[in-house]
C-alpha cells in the first residue's frame, strides 16, 4: 500500500464517522440551548430522535462497508437538512450563519468527494459529475470563507487577536488565498499543490475556530455550534487530503 493510500484511508475513516460526531453534537447543541429559555425553540422529540438514529445509521453503513457511496451522498444531504432546520429556528447573526453555511458546504463537498472517488475502492470508477458538483459546493464555501474574513468584524478580530504579529497581513493574504483556490476549483484546475498550499493556510482559520472559549465569552456562540464548526474545518482537511493525494 502506497503512502497516499495510507493517508486517503485515514480520511476515510474520519469522514465516515462524521455522522456520529454530527449525531453527538446536535444532540449536546439541544440540551444547551434548553438553558437559555429566551432562545429556546422546542423541537418535537420524535423528530430529534429520528434524525439522531439516521445519523447514526449512514455512519454505521459506511463504517461496515456497506452502500459506501450511496449512504455517504445521503449524508452530506442530511447534514444541509440539519443546518437548515438550526438556521429556521433560531435567530442567528448575519456572520454566524454565514460561517454555518461556509463548514456545511465543506462537509457536504467533502462527501460528494467521498461518492465520487471511494478511497478504500480504486476498483470503482470515478463519477466526474458528482466529483464536479462537490468541486463546486467547497468553491462557494471559500468564497463565504474569503467574505467572512475580509468583512466580518468578528472574524478579524478573531485572526488578529489570535496570530498576534501577522494577524494583520493575514486578514488580506487569506481572503485573496481562498478565492483564488475557488476559482482553481471552479476551472477544474485544482492541482495537488494548491490543495497543500490551501491546507496549510486553513491551519490558521481552524487555529482560531478551536479557541472555543474566546468565542462562547466575546461572540456568544454556543459551545456546540462552535464545535460543529471546527468539525467542518476537519472535513474540508480531510477533503484536501483527498485532492492532493489524488
Amino acid at each position: 500500500m502506497t503512502t497516499k493510500s495510507r493517508i486517503a484511508r485515514v480520511s476515510w475513516f474520519v469522514v465516515a464517522r462524521y455522522p456520529f460526531a454530527e449525531a453527538i453534537m446536535l444532540a449536546m447543541l439541544g440540551s444547551e440551548k434548553t438553558k437559555k429559555p429566551i432562545d429556546y425553540v422546542e423541537i418535537p422529540s420524535f423528530i430529534i430522535t429520528v434524525n439522531l438514529c439516521l445519523l447514526v445509521l449512514w455512519a454505521s453503513f459506511m463504517c461496515f462497508g456497506v452502500g459506501r457511496r450511496w449512504f455517504s451522498a445521503i449524508s452530506g444531504a442530511h447534514v444541509i437538512v440539519n443546518t437548515y432546520i438550526l438556521l429556521s429556528l433560531y435567530d442567528y447573526p448575519e456572520w454566524l450563519k454565514m460561517k454555518m453555511m461556509s463548514r456545511t458546504g465543506f462537509c457536504t463537498g467533502t462527501f460528494l468527494l467521498v461518492t465520487a472517488r471511494l478511497a478504500d475502492q480504486p476498483r470503482i470508477r470515478t463519477l466526474p459529475q458528482v466529483r464536479k458538483f462537490g468541486q463546486t459546493i467547497h468553491g462557494l464555501s471559500l468564497f463565504v470563507a474569503s467574505q467572512l474574513v475580509a468583512s466580518a468584524e468578528e472574524e478579524y478580530l478573531a485572526v488578529i487577536r489570535h496570530i498576534p504579529l501577522i494577524g494583520s497581513l493575514l486578514t488580506y493574504a487569506l481572503p485573496v488565498l481562498f478565492v483564488l483556490c475557488a476559482l482553481s476549483l471552479f476551472s477544474d484546475k485544482f492541482h495537488h499543490v494548491v490543495a497543500v498550499v490551501l491546507l496549510f493556510a486553513f491551519v490558521i482559520i481552524f487555529y482560531c475556530d478551536c479557541k472555543l472559549g474566546y468565542w462562547q465569552t466575546r461572540n456568544s456562540v454556543e459551545l456546540w455550534n462552535q464545535c460543529r464548526i471546527v468539525a467542518g474545518d476537519v472535513m474540508l482537511f480531510c477533503s484536501l487530503i483527498f485532492y492532493a493525494a489524488f
